[in-house]
């Protein structure tokens, strides 16, 4: 029976003790509770803890959460703050983290292979220089036969500084049919030996040049005529004066009119000529003297 009391008793005791830590305590109860504190010696470091935690709680305002609102007091100031910008290919999620997504998020290709540059242009020139044979000679050649025209694909005759059957000074009358082979004979006499300036003049017409530079295969061609109207104006250079014409790849060029090979329609005894004194077409007569730049073209 003893053994059931104190059972009951301890229970009871228990429950009391429950209740009065658990329920909350009265302002006086509190002060006892205070004074208790105060009558019993605590470390030094508890001590301090109460008093800091009793200072902060004092000071708190009332009815406001810690746990959803932060003091101004204690709120760093970020208004002067510069955010350094990351980079366009940063990852922006945990996601970023992995090797595989920031590969695929990257604007940035990635290759372990060396930038190709593109090859430049070959710098065009329209003109080009041919040897008597007619190989194609480099651009600074100072000796030169024929000029290929790319525009056109034609081959002109470069007219030389010396006696010969190129010579920059020769004339001849226009004729556009085979000329008796005693006229051929006499010209190219007058034109192979030791002749003089203006023999040409005398001696030669346009049919006795053609007829010469084609038994010559002046750079390996054989098909040399007097040029069209269009042709020979396709040379004419507008820009330059006397001569009006590229004189870098047609040098020895007279400002004077140059044979075509197209009659002038309304005179029988005419034929159409250009100056290279600013490219003016005209007609000159049949039995006058004037220049001649013969023409082939490329087959």
């Amino acid at each position: 029976m003893k053994k059931k009391l104190t059972f009951i008793l301890f229970i009871s005791t228990g429950i009391a003790l429950f209740f009065y830590f658990k329920l909350p305590q009265s302002t006086g109860e509190n002060q006892q509770m205070s004074d208790f504190l105060n009558q019993k010696e605590l470390p030094n470091h508890i001590d301090k803890q109460i008093s800091d935690a009793s200072n902060i709680s004092a000071q708190s305002p009332k009815n406001i959460n810690p746990l959803t609102t932060q003091s101004s007091s204690i709120q760093p100031d970020l208004s002067n703050r510069k955010i350094a910008a990351s980079p366009s290919n940063a990852p922006t999620s945990m996601d970023g983290l992995d090797s595989s997504n920031a590969i695929k998020n990257s604007t940035t290709p990635i290759s372990n292979s060396p930038v190709k540059k593109e090859p430049e242009a070959e710098k065009y020139s329209r003109f080009v220089k041919l040897d008597f044979n007619g190989a194609e000679l480099p651009d600074e050649s100072e000796n030169w036969s024929c000029v290929l025209d790319n525009d056109t694909g034609l081959i002109w005759e470069v007219k030389t500084n010396f006696l010969g059957t190129h010579f920059k000074g020769d004339k001849y009358r226009w004729s556009i049919v085979d000329t008796p082979q005693n006229e051929n004979e006499q010209c190219s006499y007058f034109l192979s030996n030791e002749r003089r300036e203006g023999d040409a003049d005398i001696h030669c017409t346009t049919s006795s040049i053609v007829l010469m530079t084609n038994i010559e295969r002046l750079c390996n061609f054989n098909n040399w005529r007097l040029p069209s109207l269009g042709e020979l104006q396709s040379i004419v250079d507008s820009k330059r004066k006397n001569p009006s014409i590229n004189t870098t790849y047609f040098p020895n060029t007279q400002s004077g009119y140059y044979w075509t090979g197209e009659p002038f329609a309304y005179d029988e005894f005419g034929s159409w000529a250009i100056t290279f004194r600013g490219g003016v077409q005209n007609d000159k007569k049949k039995n006058t003297n004037n220049y001649v730049r013969l023409v082939g073209k490329v087959k």
